[in-house]
């Protein structure tokens, strides 16, 4: 059985990744917001792609939205989203 250290550090392994990932996604979102390619798949904004074509809540959708947006104005965050120095945690209570 592993101790509770190895597994708080597999979790700290674990959120690192997450954090990674999450900067990825948003790099990649903001990239296809950037050329409209939600357009392409016939939907009127990046808000419906994300609702409607990935099935993300529409608080969910609307964070990430703006997430993409912010990183296409100021692309020096995504570091520090990257690492954990900055972190974009929302409350999402809308329904789908």
């Amino acid at each position: 059985m592993n101790s509770a250290l190895e597994e708080t550090a597999r979790l700290a392994q674990l959120l690192r990744r997450e954090q990674s990932a999450f900067a990825d996604f948003l790099l990649a979102l903001a990239e296809f917001d950037r050329q409209r390619r939600w357009l392409d798949l016939g939907h009127s904004s990046l808000f419906y792609f994300l609702h409607r074509e990935l099935g993300l809540s529409k608080g969910a959708a609307h964070y990430r939205k703006v997430a993409a947006e912010l990183v296409q104005r100021y692309p020096e965050v995504v570091e520090p989203l990257r690492d954990g120095r900055l972190c974009m945690l929302w409350n999402d209570r809308s329904t789908t």
